[in-house]
């Protein structure tokens, strides 16, 4: 039976583990895209803008302080080239403490949070989601084990079975008239059913608080990612309180549904990528011609399918609000036009700080994260004068302006460079953008349909177009039948087992 702290057998089979890992996460997140979509579409017809806005108040500092729960330990667990008991039991006992800390924090927080909205019905959402923290940091290690040892399988029925507990329970508690008590009891039941199961999974149980002398580097690590995730989540949510702040709940609620909405494909495309190449690329850090083979294969494969995904979102934003959300939610359109223009790019730009922290350059990637937080926060304010829109349009334009900068501040010393980075990149973004302006085109000659014809001919048609258009550019189809016989090798070996 092989470790379940060392990494040899996952660089023996490296492409294997990958493929099967990558198979499983991303069915997962299909599955949960599926279900989180389905639940958005009842719930939203169930809820109000009201309803979202005040679970969103909520959340945004819930969100906020859960960063501080992990800090970073999870990564350090998944980085570390050579790992023993003790110091995931030190991690553990670590996660536990600040976890219960913060649940008290949370719940001492209550009567601020009402009184910072104005809003008295605040306080008692808050007190049960505080519980919520201590259950939760409970798995942050076991998770991190099964990421670490690429056992995706495990961990894709865990967190599938989380979200379909969760929507069950708000759609029924909605549907009795239970209003934002359905979104708080949906994160509680996701939270519970987690942990539950990722203990299951693992198989890794914790002995009594030790070892804490030789997980100190790992600390440091983790401390380091904990600063970046702070001020992520700053640029992440500070717009959602500014909104919510100066414009009202129904502006939040408006906002908020276009954002979610546009991170559900950012999400569960991005999540199974960087779940597989974090511990995959942790295993190559010694070897930077494979590093740079592997790195380059996953961002390719991970733009071909966001940069086109995109590019039809910009085009059919109202068919897709229309579809999903209802004709109450209209508004929400040009923001969830304006917001996939970074969305475009984002998820494969995001894989500077996967190259960073595989290498163990925590520093770096803490200071990036800084400046990042800076200039984007900076933009908010600037925007929130022009409401919600005005937010979108600023978030981006700052993630445009320190794009270029920040790829050479993060590739530097590293073995990915700039130009490998754009070269690699160069045609899934050329052949979305052809592939945009073709559907733009096409959709004035289908408004006469239904939007869901309309939305379904616009997809196809894109689809269709950009595959011709990849096949069509020099190298195109040897990327194709790599990636295809790669499928057909891990189906082979699947299927003689």
């Amino acid at each position: 039976m092989t470790s379940p702290f060392q990494t040899d057998d996952v660089r023996a089979d490296l492409k294997g583990r990958s493929l099967r890992g990558g198979a499983f996460i991303g069915l997962a997140q299909a599955g949960k895209f599926v279900v989180k979509t389905g639940s958005l579409v009842v719930l939203a017809r169930l809820l109000t803008p009201e309803d979202y806005g005040l679970f969103g108040m909520v959340f945004a500092i819930v969100g906020f302080l859960t960063v501080f729960m992990d800090i970073g330990l999870s990564m350090a667990t998944i980085q570390k080239k050579d790992l023993e008991q003790d110091q995931v039991n030190a991690l553990f006992w670590i996660n536990t403490v600040a976890s219960g800390i913060l649940a008290a924090v949370f719940a001492a927080m209550a009567p601020l949070i009402a009184w910072f909205y104005e809003e008295p019905r605040l306080f008692a959402m808050t007190l049960p989601l505080a519980g919520f923290f201590l259950v939760g940091g409970l798995g942050l290690q076991h998770r991190a084990l099964l990421k670490r040892k690429l056992h995706m399988r495990q961990l894709a029925i865990a967190e599938i079975s989380s979200v379909v507990a969760g929507a069950t329970v708000a759609i029924v508690l909605a549907a009795v008239g239970a209003r934002y008590w359905a979104l708080v009891a949906n994160q509680g039941v996701m939270t519970f059913t987690l942990t539950l199961l990722l203990w299951f999974f693992s198989g890794w149980r914790p002995g009594k608080p030790a070892g804490f002398s030789r997980a100190r580097q790992m600390i440091r690590f983790g401390l380091d990612v904990t600063v970046f995730d702070v001020v992520n989540y700053l640029t992440r949510n500070v717009d959602h309180i500014l909104v919510g702040k100066f414009h009202g709940s129904d502006a939040l609620g408006i906002y908020s549904r276009a954002y979610a909405l546009m991170m559900l494909p950012v999400q569960n495309i991005r999540r199974p990528f960087n779940s597989v190449a974090m511990p995959a690329l942790s295993a190559l850090q010694t070897d930077a011609d494979a590093f740079r083979r592997y790195y380059g294969r996953y961002i390719t494969l991970l733009g071909a399918i966001m940069m086109p995904t995109m590019a039809v979102f910009w085009v059919c934003s109202e068919e897709v609000i229309l579809l999903v959300l209802g004709t109450q939610w209209l508004e929400a359109a040009p923001i969830f036009q304006v917001l996939a223009l970074v969305a475009f790019t984002h998820t494969v730009v995001s894989s500077r700080g996967v190259v960073l922290l595989a290498l163990g350059k925590s520093a770096r990637y803490r200071n990036f994260g800084i400046v990042q937080a800076v200039i984007t926060v900076a933009a908010f304010f600037a925007g929130v004068h022009w409401g919600a829109i005005g937010v979108a349009i600023s978030y981006v334009i700052a993630f445009y302006v320190i794009l270029v900068p920040s790829l050479f501040y993060c590739f530097h010393e590293t073995p990915i460079s700039v130009g490998f980075f754009f070269r690699v990149l160069a045609r899934p973004f050329l052949t979305s953008i052809l592939m945009g302006v073709a559907v733009y085109l096409l959709r004035p000659l289908l408004m006469d349909l239904h939007l869901v014809f309309r939305l379904g001919i616009c997809s196809l048609a894109g689809a269709a177009l950009y595959l011709g258009l990849w096949l069509v550019t020099p190298g195109g189809r040897v990327q194709v039948r790599y990636y295809y016989q790669s499928m057909l090798d891990m189906l082979r070996k699947r299927m003689s087992k």
